[in-house]
């Protein structure tokens, strides 16, 4: 329009955001283009990093990520070629039967050219393929499978289809597949026998049976291969021969070593012997000053460490390879075996100042004391009050023998109050005033090991904390499940259901103050930000433990500095002090000996992962004796369990094992670096295998005893989690009301307290309602435990008022024990005293002194018994 107004933008005008170039953020188009198609950017395969990537700069983070992932598996492969070669260790191979009617003996004699096996490692050399291979035929026994998969190579997994469908793998021989899943799989190879057997007709079908059942279980080594014959068993060999060896990340550099030659030494104490054993050491490096650990009979010093000659030794040349004898002795630093520290009460803080002196003087001339009368006031000094007066003793501060009171007295004393209808004593006086940010409900006058007075903890849970024999333990008193037991399982799992629908709610017992009942509780403000000393009120046990300044760095640094005999040699081990009962152990179950790193003997606070296994269908309460296997090591420990959950330093404890969920269980142990598996098992003792299907467990081992049966059901499995005694684990308590006449914000509350001290004790601890209001309690009412209380909104009738208490729950201590008084396998194996310096053993013979196994007749047992006692 000509002469018309032409709008000029002013300096308010808008400015609209400018478009994304390549030198800022990359549009979508622009990285399609740049990528060309490529979905997999960075070194690890993951998303695309966006046109930054593509740079120069990023493609050589590529290359050096790609170089680094080519090198290692070129190590893993020349490890795996070299293995079983000469100059290396042979190849382990376990052989694992699946179900009970298959015949691994067969198999195993098969494998050896046709030669009868002996009990134990079965060493053959196969000239055509330049290879040694180790064969270790598992009993059908968790035990000697689970020591099996520990130093085994590869697994070979024995199918029976003899009989059809029914034989293939029977409930134990899944059991094995799911414990040894657990511990960590090695590489495996699957092999049948049997089909040959089977009508025509019927073996397709149980070849495609078998193939889907490796697939599943299976998917990175699904293997099928038959073994009826010689051309079968030739194509097994090659196939053991050329499968790459997958390195378990748990035995990476630690030390251990498959025993196949063994002899004992008498020494001045008739219970102990010097233990030699040989084999090839694996693993790790290993040092005459290390501590080594022989199975279920704890750990122990070396007297020295002697490398000789191989008992069977292999060459391609042909030539005999004869290894000098270089003996390595113990250093000055060489490892203690001090487990514990031994605490000196006297060294305790002692917070007792002029001021506690003059009111501990007052106080006595104030209490009054029962004497005869006529009796004068020098007289009555001499006069000592019972514990059964009337009158409060006076308790105002900690009793060291209230530290030193052993478990057993309390809770043979709670079983007693329990029986009685008493409430547990206190023996507790309140504390003069509470601290203000955090409504505290515990009184540190009182017994100072709170892993003592762990078993006062709620109305319902009285019974929680009782003795042993309460853990489902069947047939402890008769060979036979009788109804007293039926009733106890159904007890508990009836405690089982109740925690999971009443989370926590407890009731103050009839009768029973509430402040004297969970004096050691208090309230917190916020479970997850409200602070908690973790060095608070420890018990008297966290004295006798160690702790880590720095738990990773030390395991880290140990590591690197580790030196010793290097990986692949023959050595000799001769071990001081093992117990006796060692010349009993099975000759059918491998023996292992591992090597502890620096600090491993030491006792702290472990804390591991744990997940229960779907089988399991019986009841794990806190505190229940588990048999712990954590890496090589298995022991006997009572653990409790907690919330796994990150992001707050507190855990709420809980009372069971819950099934579906990850859990945490913390007890005392030998420490252990990460990372290692850690299996769980609950024992039971029984006659009747009926009783031992009502828990869901399997056969685990046999006595020799006609009338005693041990089974360890497999409880779950996890692994270690942390060494951190201040790992805070708090057990909450919810106290319940309900309302009784509701106005507006305010509301008159019952059946929560019954006294009118508890109100006021409890006054500074929150309220709250599973309709989700937040109140508080303002003053009693009357004497029958109304409570006055307000609310931030209107209290609907049908609501229910919760309080919440807390307290910190220590692991017991007493319960960590070793294995020695489990029953032994036989045929036991031992040399007598003329064959200390022979061998007979052919597939291994020692030229070092040290004695083969051999099968132990009883008049050589009763000899070598007696040399021992002379």
């Amino acid at each position: 329009m000509e002469g018309g107004h032409v709008h000029k933008a002013g300096p308010l005008r808008q400015r609209n955001k400018s478009f994304k170039t390549a030198g800022g953020h990359a549009s979508k188009g622009q990285v399609k283009r740049a990528t060309k198609g490529k979905v997999s950017g960075g070194a690890g395969g993951g998303k695309t990093g966006g046109i930054k990537s593509m740079t120069v700069e990023g493609r050589a983070a590529r290359r050096r990520a790609a170089a680094v992932m080519g090198s290692k598996k070129k190590a893993e492969l020349m490890f795996s070629k070299k293995l079983g070669s000469s100059g290396s260790p042979p190849r382990i191979v376990g052989l694992v039967q699946l179900s009970a009617t298959g015949d691994l003996t067969k198999v195993l004699s098969m494998l050896l050219g046709g030669v009868e096996p002996s009990p134990g490692p079965n060493t053959i050399i196969y000239p055509e393929l330049k290879q040694r291979i180790t064969y270790i035929a598992a009993q059908r026994d968790i035990d000697a499978v689970l020591d099996v998969a520990k130093v085994a190579d590869l697994i070979l997994f024995v199918f029976d289809a003899s009989n059809g469908e029914g034989t293939l793998v029977d409930a134990l021989g899944e059991s094995f597949i799911s414990l040894i899943k657990a511990q960590g799989l090695p590489a495996s190879i699957q092999a049948v026998q049997g089909i040959p057997l089977l009508p025509k007709k019927v073996q397709p079908e149980i070849k495609a049976q078998l193939k889907g059942y490796t697939e599943f279980h299976f998917a990175d080594n699904a293997r099928l291969l038959p073994i009826d014959d010689e051309k079968d068993v030739v194509q097994v060999v090659r196939f053991l021969t050329n499968t790459r060896i997958k390195e378990l990340s748990w035995r990476e550099g630690r030390p251990y070593l498959l025993v196949d030659t063994i002899g004992f030494t008498p020494t001045s104490t008739a219970d102990a012997v010097v233990l030699s054993v040989g084999g090839f050491l694996r693993g790790g490096q290993i040092s005459a000053d290390d501590l080594v650990y022989v199975p279920d009979l704890g750990d122990h010093q070396l007297v020295r460490i002697v490398t000789t000659t191989e008992p069977v030794p292999f060459s391609r040349e042909g030539k005999p390879m004869v290894t000098p004898e270089v003996v390595t002795a113990p250093t000055t630093k060489q490892d203690t075996l001090q487990s514990e520290v031994v605490p000196d009460v006297m060294l305790n803080e002692q917070n007792w100042g002029p001021e506690d002196d003059a009111d501990l003087q007052m106080a006595q001339k104030r209490r009054k004391k029962k004497v005869p009368k006529g009796t004068s006031e020098y007289q009555s000094a001499w006069i000592f009050e019972s514990d059964d007066e009337d009158g409060e003793p006076l308790d105002s501060f900690d009793d060291v023998d209230d530290m030193a009171e052993s478990e057993e007295e309390e809770e043979q004393e709670e079983q007693d109050e329990k029986e009685s209808g008493k409430a547990p004593k206190s023996g507790v006086s309140e504390p003069a005033k509470q601290p203000s940010t955090t409504a505290r409900v515990d009184d540190i006058s009182g017994d100072q090991s709170d892993s003592e007075g762990d078993s006062e903890d709620m109305g319902d849970e009285e019974e929680e904390d009782e003795d042993d024999e309460d853990a489902l333990d069947i047939g402890t008193e008769a060979d036979m499940v009788t109804e007293e037991d039926q009733q106890e399982k159904d007890r508990l799992r009836a405690q089982l259901k109740d925690d999971i629908e009443f989370e926590d709610e407890v009731e103050v017992p009839a009768n029973t103050k509430g402040k004297t009942r969970f004096q050691k509780y208090r309230g917190l403000k916020s479970f997850r930000l409200s602070p908690w000393d973790p060095k608070e009120n420890l018990p008297y046990d966290y004295g006798r433990i160690f702790q880590f300044q720095n738990f990773n760095r030390t395991a880290k640094r140990i590591k690197e500095e580790r030196d010793g005999i290097a990986v692949g040699t023959y050595i000799r081990l001769d071990i001081a002090n093992v117990s006796s009962t060692i010349a009993a152990y099975s000759r059918a179950r491998p023996l292992i000996i591992s090597g502890l790193f620096k600090h491993e003997h030491k006792i702290s606070v472990i804390n591991v992962t744990v997940s229960r296994h779907s089988a399991f269908t019986g009841v794990v309460k806190s505190k229940d004796e588990l048999v712990v296997q954590c890496g090589f090591r298995r022991f006997v420990t009572s653990p409790i369990f907690s919330q796994y959950t990150h992001g707050t330093d507190k855990h709420k404890c809980e009372r069971f094992l819950h099934p579906g969920r990850t859990s945490v269980a913390t007890f005392y142990g030998p420490v252990t670096y990460p990372t290692v598996p850690v299996l769980m098992f609950k024992q039971y003792k029984t006659a009747e295998p009926e009783a031992l299907q009502a828990v869901g467990s399997m056969v685990d081992r046999i006595s020799g005893t006609q009338h005693a049966q041990e089974w360890s059901a497999f409880v779950g499995a996890g692994s270690l989690l942390s060494i951190d005694p201040d790992r805070l684990v708090i057990r909450r308590i919810i106290l319940t009301g309900h309302p009784y006449k509701v106005h507006k914000r305010s509301a008159v509350i019952r059946y929560m307290f019954q006294y009118v001290d508890d109100i006021r004790w409890f006054k500074p601890v929150e309220l709250w309602t599973k309709h989700g209001r937040k109140g508080h309690i303002r003053e009693p009412l009357g004497t029958h435990g109304l409570m006055k209380c307000t609310f931030d909104r209107q209290l609907q009738n049908h609501d229910t008022v919760c309080m919440s208490l807390y307290k910190r729950q220590f692991p017991k201590w007493g319960h960590l024990r070793t294995l020695t008084d489990k029953p032994l396998l036989t045929p036991v194996f031992t040399p007598s005293a003329a064959e200390a310096t022979t061998s007979t053993d052919s597939t291994t013979s020692s030229s070092s002194g040290v004695a083969a196994p051999s099968l132990l007749t009883a008049e050589a047992l009763a000899a070598f018994n007696a040399s021992l006692q002379h």
